[in-house]
């Protein structure tokens, strides 16, 4: 059952301009700010597909909906690359960022798993996967042991069905962020064959594979905190889908207007101020865990904005 929260409090800089807001929740405290948009460091390239579709969403309906989450001390993105690619190419200096403490236990880091279907085997899909790039070997193995296998590194992913599995290896060593880029080469090959691949939880995917025997599951890595900051930093971004963080908490249905990310019309402190004073009465309600919203589902409680 959603419960309303109402405790509001606001927090200025040391300069004494509005800076950022803080929620008082459940679950810890949202700190919600308009960011330089320029300013935060991205750790995965997007889709194109997904970013056309935004930016027609946003051009629209004239709001950014949700905010993005981030890193408060280096201001690398954890979720939201898409919104944030998006209003560079839209022309528009500022984005609405959760900040988030990343180091904090309750920060967790998955993985997105791979699951296939079409009319392609088990079978088939292991030989195209093969011819995906040069010196790609294959080993079939215990499904039980798949995720243990690839997060020790003894591949770079596995293919799993519900009854069978197989290791996949190049004959060198790779870093994590070129392990990613191998797992997208081998997924847009699987695209060219007619194949759909659709992204999900472990557990989801684990699921899926076990009530249709004709899905299969690219199991992939799961990386760390320390990796993605370190190749964000240095201005070099994971393949899509990398990373699936889970919150302590979400925010969601902001719908901050357009307008008041336009650097030629407010200052970043100026744009601030009105944000706080544009939700100096918006009330939040929680929601538990598990919701699916816009075709998502979330892990962690939803903090949503109430129109």
């Amino acid at each position: 059952m959603a419960s309303a929260v109402s405790d509001y409090v606001g927090c200025w800089s040391v300069l004494g301009f509005p800076k950022a807001k803080m929620f008082p929740i459940n679950d810890g405290i949202l700190k919600v700010a308009l960011e330089d948009v320029w300013s935060l460091k991205l750790h995965e390239q997007v889709i194109p597909e997904f970013l056309k579709k935004l930016e027609e969403s946003i051009f629209s309906e004239m709001v950014v909906k949700d905010p993005v989450m981030v890193d408060d001390e280096t201001l690398v993105v954890l979720d939201g690359m898409h919104r944030v690619v998006a209003l560079r190419e839209l022309g528009y200096s500022y984005i609405p960022c959760c900040l988030i403490e990343y180091k904090l236990s309750t920060v967790q880091l998955g993985a997105w798993y791979r699951v296939i279907t079409g009319d392609k085997s088990m079978s088939d899909i292991a030989k195209l996967t093969r011819s995906s790039f040069i010196n790609l070997k294959l080993t079939e193995l215990d499904a039980d042991n798949t995720d243990r296998m690839v997060n020790e590194g003894k591949g770079i992913c596995a293919l799993r069905s519900s009854n069978s599995a197989w290791l996949i290896s190049t004959g060198k060593k790779l870093n994590c962020r070129e392990i990613y880029n191998s797992i997208y080469s081998i997924e847009e090959m699987l695209r060219l064959a007619n194949l759909k691949i659709s992204y999900q939880t472990e557990f989801d995917a684990k699921t899926i594979i076990l009530n249709d025997k004709h899905a299969t599951c690219l199991v992939v890595p799961t990386l760390t905190k320390d990796e993605v900051l370190r190749f964000a930093l240095k201005g070099e971004v994971f393949a899509p889908k990398a990373t699936r963080h889970v919150f302590p908490f979400r925010m969601l249905g902001m719908n901050v207007p357009i307008e008041l990310l336009d650097g030629k019309r407010f200052g970043l402190d100026e744009a601030n101020g009105k944000l706080q004073t544009l939700f100096s009465d918006r009330k939040l309600v929680r929601l538990a865990g598990g919701q699916v919203m816009d075709g998502r589902r979330y892990e962690e409680p939803i903090y949503l904005f109430e129109n």
